[in-house]
């Protein structure tokens, strides 16, 4: 990796007290629920439990076998309560047990996760279900019950969260915080290695295409049909061209209209257990947990978002003594597109100056030699705040497991690498294992 961006203290990192596994995963659909006939009226907490307890049917445990429950949810006001945690006990058979509520931004879901693990690494819990909700595409009508809802549009969630997000004392403010932070880096890319604007916006409408292949053939993204798919219906013969008409415009120097966060309510789960008696108890095969690493950095720090990457990917390489050259599939949330190209190559999953190819190519595609976000990734799958980060989770075990249906990439991973980042900013890389090879 680059030392272009040295600017964060390292963290020393030492080794877990025992190895820690994954046995099970679950996740809602990713949608907006108050447009949905079948899901308007659903509450968090029975959206919670859905993807809970699917984790625990396909771990073959309840909720009595597991210790305590690490809970994620960014916005608490969506279901007028401040500790949510306490709510969704009864729901999963967990009643009056251990429990603690995450709220970090979009970095909740991976806090959560890391939490879960380490005290199962740690030794005071055996079994911890980490999991992760928001329906924040809607709010509670005033004076009712949180099940009465009226819809509330990103634009006016992050009018609020632009300012939460941003100390605005000391910050550069940055209209939350979006579309001129996440192009930073792509200037200073294209001059490094003499890549042309036109190329890079092939690359990114590559990237996008790829990903929209994918979401189209996963039940549970927000997106269902592609952008081949879409054009053809424009009528467009050729969905390159398409992706530079005014169906696909820019909205900034770089980034289109598909380049952007599609957002979406919904909930995720993962259990994590002690190695040791996970072979015991889970019916599936246990995907180990090599290791994760943490970084968090205010962007009043040029590139802190490649700076939280280098930092974290740097813990977690020197703790497991993985490269880059080791990872088999990659999984990052790109809220907006442009932060794909520094993440793929600064972790060694891409050689430095080649992404921008691989993606005009496709060549990151789900069926493509370097499988990157093979379920679609944000800006096709869909973002939810607070569980999106254990959906990546979830996906890679999946696919480690040989398990991810039409979405399966040609090879089966052994080692995947997970990058979840969130507003203000944070960043947790996740190393997972087969137990055939760790």
């Amino acid at each position: 990796m680059s030392n272009t961006y040295n600017n964060t203290f390292h963290t020393k990192v030492g080794n877990y007290a025992r190895d820690v596994s994954i046995i099970g995963v679950g996740n809602s659909p990713w949608m907006l629920t108050h447009k949905h006939p079948e899901w308007n009226g659903i509450t968090e907490q029975e959206l919670f439990a859905l993807s809970a307890i699917s984790a625990m049917d396909d771990a073959g445990i309840t909720g009595k076998d597991i210790d305590a429950l690490a809970y994620s949810q960014l916005f608490t006001e969506t279901s007028q309560v401040i500790n949510p945690n306490v709510f969704v006990e009864d729901w999963l058979g967990m009643r009056g047990k251990a429990s603690w509520h995450t709220e970090s931004a979009c970095t909740s879901p991976a806090i959560a996760f890391d939490t879960a693990v380490m005290a199962v690494a740690s030794g005071k819990y055996d079994v911890v279900l980490a999991g992760g909700v928001d329906i924040a595409q809607s709010r509670p009508k005033p004076n009712m019950p949180a099940c009465f809802r009226e819809p509330q549009t990103a634009d006016e969630l992050h009018k609020i969260a632009a300012t939460q997000w941003t100390d605005t004392a000391y910050t550069r403010y940055s209209t939350d915080e979006g579309v001129g932070m996440m192009e930073d880096y792509i200037p200073y890319y294209m001059n490094k290695y003499g890549v042309t604007s036109d190329q890079i916006d092939d690359a990114l409408n590559g990237l996008a295409i790829s990903d929209s292949r994918s979401a189209a053939l996963c039940p549970d993204a927000i997106m269902d049909e592609s952008y081949v798919q879409l054009a053809k219906k424009a009528g467009y013969d050729d969905v390159h061209e398409y992706m530079k008409s005014p169906h696909n415009p820019k909205i900034a120097n770089y980034v289109r209209v598909s380049g952007t966060t599609k957002y979406a309510d919904g909930s995720a789960a993962v259990i994590v257990c002690a190695s040791n008696i996970a072979q015991k108890i889970s019916k599936n095969t246990p995907i180990k947990v090599l290791g994760t690493g943490n970084s968090f950095l205010d962007h009043i720090h040029p590139f802190n978002l490649n700076s939280m990457t280098k930092e974290a990917t740097s813990q977690l390489y020197e703790r497991t003594g993985l490269s880059g050259k080791d990872i088999d599939l990659l999984l990052s949330p790109n809220f907006m597109i442009t932060e794909a190209l520094p993440v793929v190559e600064q972790v060694g999953y891409i050689p430095e100056g080649q992404a921008w190819e691989y993606f005009k190519d496709g060549r990151t595609a789900f069926d493509g030699d370097k499988p990157f976000n093979p379920g679609g990734g944000t800006q096709c799958f869909g973002h939810c705040y607070g569980a999106g980060g254990l959906l990546m989770i979830s996906m890679a075990v999946k696919q480690m497991r040989g398990e991810a249906g039409a979405i399966q990439v040609k090879k089966t991973p052994q080692t995947s690498l997970i990058r979840a980042q969130g507003g203000a900013q944070g960043t947790i890389m996740i190393a997972l294992g087969s137990p055939d090879k760790y």
